[in-house]
């Protein structure tokens, strides 16, 4: 999922790191090609975790000393265009296994759907699909961001705890995800060059009951070294396409925490966190093609969200 100049260090990456193409990096091929999924659960199988290990804040929840600094509830019958930029990341770049609708395309309101208080993401297959990257794919999609070219995001936090509330589709090749990217990387002027990502949730359509989060620092051309990839898989032991949970992640000076059901289940260090600046936040019902996708009999597969939430640390 990170930036569009950046993928083409992901075969480098993979070699050494467990994240592996958790990233969302692009294919082999560089910016020409599609995206290539990381490894399903089995071949993280060291690193999956029970989801009844952490505790919620004996307070009642983390958020108690937190000041909620974005709250979205997806009200009216429409995405709202000056919360979420619709379409590629900030920068333009385009990935994955699906074509991500922009707001001035058509089939623009059949892949961001609002209704009943909650969001859909819908990638949809067609065979005969003209891909505007020239990618060859057969399937298009949705991708959401606080951020917007050009600019910064004005609900982005160094410090704090982000949260969604979210029910994912079944089917092979789905890959939905809840996502961080540093604000003073894209799209603004960079204090640390390069990029952090969080994926705070990678979900695969069949692998039910499991998640994947991660964290790594992407130097890009600014002669940086990389970190080491993170990766960590959450065995929730539960259904997460037949009802909605709720996904977190706290980002603190050197931490991130992520939370399933508002209970913490795994713990990545901050990449460069004495440098990290500001996350906005990004939705995306993503497609991988690495190992074959399945086709819903309807030919679509929805990805659908409750509401946003982002509250910010100010200790």
């Amino acid at each position: 999922m990170i930036i569009g100049s950046l993928r083409t260090l992901t075969a480098a990456l993979c070699a050494t790191s467990l994240l592996c193409c958790a990233a969302k990096a692009a294919s082999p091929q560089g910016e020409t090609g599609p995206a290539v999924a990381r490894p399903g659960p089995a071949d993280g199988s060291a690193h999956v975790a029970e989801a009844t290990a952490g505790k919620t804040s004996p307070s009642g929840f983390i958020t108690d000393s937190m000041k909620l600094v974005f709250d979205e509830n997806f009200d009216g019958d429409s995405l709202d265009l000056t919360k979420w930029y619709p379409g590629p990341k900030p920068d333009g770049g385009q990935w994955g296994g699906a074509h991500f609708v922009t707001s001035h395309e058509t089939g623009f309101t059949s892949v961001y759907i609002v209704k009943d208080g909650m969001l859909t993401l819908r990638a949809h297959h067609d065979p005969n699909y003209k891909d505007p990257e020239n990618w060859g794919r057969t399937w298009y999609s949705g991708e959401v961001s606080t951020a917007f070219p050009r600019k910064p995001s004005p609900t982005a936090i160094r410090k704090g705890y982000i949260e969604t509330r979210a029910k994912f589709p079944k089917n092979k090749g789905s890959w939905p995800a809840f996502w961080m990217l540093g604000n003073d990387t894209e799209p603004t002027k960079a204090t640390d060059p390069g990029g952090i990502e969080i994926d705070a949730l990678e979900f695969y359509g069949d692998s039910v009951g499991f998640f994947s989060s991660g964290a790594i620092y992407w130097p890009g051309k600014t002669g940086n070294e990389a970190e080491k990839g993170q990766l960590l898989w959450t065995n929730t032991k539960e259904d997460l396409t037949a009802d909605f949970h709720v996904y977190g992640v706290q980002i603190t000076d050197t931490e991130v925490i992520i939370y399933f059901d508002r209970k913490e289940v795994q713990r990545l260090k901050l990449p460069r966190a004495k440098t990290a600046g500001k996350f906005f936040v990004l939705l995306d019902n993503a497609i991988h093609t690495d190992s074959g996708v399945d086709v819903p009999p309807s030919g679509y597969a929805d990805a659908v969200f409750d509401y946003v939430r982002v509250w910010e640390d100010p200790h």
